[in-house]
């Protein structure tokens, strides 16, 4: 019986005979649910009929995968997590054993706190009872947060077993949807967008141009800047070594950069998305910036935090002083051997016409 279960199952071709009645059944529970959700939700974005479902599904290629999830795959750098309010894994798409190592089929119908950092489980619990506040009406809320979650990959591309794994960044984002009426006993769902926080590299920085690698204490001031700093923003690195990062951003983008400042020594890695950099002369640029963590390797302590800002435009607003940052170039004094320049101009001997005689001369 549960072979046949299992070959109901819409599952890459030979994955069914390897499946235990655990397995199955586990699977089985969690595709009821997803076919419920894809039939009734009125979401916009989700298959509306039944037909659409298996049109979609036919699309299979020989791994089995379907074609929209291949073009997902591809397009999106990360993976798709459909979560119920309890934390079981409803849905999740192929591209998580790509960015994690765990194949897809041990994580659907599992508790998501089994593969969630110990200290970022109570955030994940606090989005998904958002459905007890907006009971018996239908609502939704956006989600954007970061979480560390098990990653069986080296390095090196070698796969570890679940218990030898490490733990990997991922920049989540999405929507809690609480429908009017519960969908076969599911009262809410979680559908999130995951893709991993990619770590700083120098070679990244000097390949792209619209980049440059920064270095900073815990506290966020410049210690070390690439020289491409100044034709990106007009900053030199002189300017920039002993002050903090804050003083060229945005005021209205403050908070979020100590959001992702808190972030990014909870978490150790993270990702500002996008924000505003002050130019020298005057308007910002849009930036965003992937940061780590670098810890002393005798005392574990955090020792530095290495950033590649990616310039996103050019100077805009560029007639707008937002910061006295800007203006500190007008008030400097010149240096000693540029004094001259600044001494008034000799003012020249008028050129004598054809018929003019020098006064001296028309007295003798």
């Amino acid at each position: 019986m549960f072979g046949e279960l299992a070959q109901q199952l819409p599952l890459p071709p030979g994955t069914a005979t390897h499946l235990d009645k655990a397995s199955v059944v586990r699977l089985t529970l969690s595709y009821l649910q997803l076919r419920a959700l894809l039939d009734e939700a009125e979401t916009p974005g989700w298959a509306s009929t039944s037909a659409e479902i298996e049109t979609q599904a036919s699309a299979e290629g020989a791994d089995g995968t379907s074609c929209v999830e291949r073009v997902l795959g591809t397009a999106l750098e990360g993976f798709l997590l459909l979560l119920s309010p309890s934390g079981q894994v409803v849905y999740i798409s192929e591209g998580v054993s790509q960015h994690t190592g765990i194949p897809q089929m041990e994580l659907i119908g599992q508790s998501v706190f089994e593969f969630i950092h110990p200290c970022d489980q109570e955030e994940i619990k606090d989005i998904l009872n958002f459905r007890q506040e907006t009971r018996g009406k239908a609502e939704k809320q956006d989600c954007d947060f970061f979480t560390r979650v098990k990653c069986t990959l080296t390095s090196q591309g070698r796969t570890v077993h679940l218990k030898s794994a490490s733990w990997k960044v991922l920049h989540c984002t999405g929507v809690a949807k609480v429908p009017q009426v519960a969908i076969n006993n599911l009262p809410g769902y979680l559908i999130l967008l995951c893709q991993p926080v990619p770590l700083p590299s120098a070679s990244e920085a000097s390949v792209n141009r619209h980049a440059f690698l920064s270095r900073h204490s815990p506290d966020m001031k410049f210690t070390y800047c690439q020289p491409s700093v100044t034709e990106l923003t007009g900053y030199s690195e002189g300017e920039l070594l002993g002050r903090s990062v804050f003083q060229y951003c945005h005021a209205q983008d403050c908070r979020r950069i100590l959001k992702a400042h808190h972030n990014l020594f909870s978490k150790g890695q993270m990702s500002t998305g996008r924000y505003r950099l002050l130019a020298r002369r005057g308007g910002y640029v849009w930036v965003e910036t992937d940061a780590t963590v670098v810890c002393d390797e005798r005392t574990g302590q955090p020792h530095s935090v290495l950033c590649v800002n990616y310039i996103l435009s050019e100077p805009e607003e560029s007639e707008v002083t937002f910061s006295l940052e800007q203006t500190e170039s007008l008030f400097r004094p010149c240096p000693a051997h540029d004094t001259d320049a600044l001494a008034p101009a000799p003012v020249p001997t008028p050129l004598l016409g054809p018929t003019q005689v020098p006064e001296s001369r028309a007295q003798g």
